[in-house]
């Protein structure tokens, strides 16, 4: 089944492949702006070896303001910031699956030594984020679900931005969660979740 990131027009089957990111710096003294990148789309066709459909587009840097607090990275922070932008469409909430956050922190492990936003090749779907000086795994996904500014749900696409990890984070048909967060050795945050049954097929809605 072909999958979709939602985004304007899809990346040619060539480019799955392809390894990219979005490099950027933040000032040491401008500690209250975040500069964050992020990849979202699906994992890829791994396990039964079935050659699944991953397209996937990049996700351009993005500048937000960042206050200072308390961590918030516990399994119920991350189905809590889920599942509140959940309710908002009527979608039913996502629960957290043990299995899909080993995977998970397997992955965010394999991440240290470089902090690339990578798309881990496996079953499940995928959204990845990374930021300094610091990104919680509540912040990462109120980031990506700031995106619902940029979906338009009559047209079921994306509008002045990026929304593919939005419409992940929201898809209905997405029940089991599971999600990392790793400090790489360079000092950025990079933060992982996976989605199971996977988001974003191509002529369906996520909500």
């Amino acid at each position: 089944m072909e999958r979709k990131t939602m985004e304007g027009e899809m990346i040619e089957r060539e480019r799955q492949s392809a390894e990219r990111s979005n490099v950027t710096c933040v000032g040491e003294e401008d500690r209250d702006v975040l500069q964050w990148r992020a990849w979202t789309g699906l994992s890829g066709g791994g396990g039964g070896g079935g050659g699944g459909g991953l397209t996937q587009a990049d996700i351009g840097r993005s500048l937000v303001m960042f206050h200072s607090s308390q961590a918030q990275n516990s399994p119920q922070d991350y189905l809590n910031a889920h599942n509140a932008a959940r309710s908002q469409v009527g979608a039913g909430p996502l629960t957290w699956d043990n299995k899909v956050a080993s995977y998970a922190q397997n992955y965010a492990n394999q991440r240290i030594n470089d902090c690339n936003l990578k798309h881990s090749q496996g079953q499940y779907g995928e959204n990845l984020a990374t930021a300094t000086p610091t990104l919680s795994g509540t912040s990462a996904v109120n980031l990506w679900v700031g995106e619902r500014v940029n979906y338009d749900h009559n047209s079921n696409s994306c509008t002045g931005g990026q929304c593919g990890h939005y419409t992940q984070v929201v898809w209905r048909n997405s029940v089991r969660l599971g999600c990392a967060r790793v400090q790489c050795k360079n000092g950025w945050w990079f933060v992982t979740c996976n989605y199971d049954p996977p988001g974003n097929v191509i002529g369906q809605r996520p909500y």
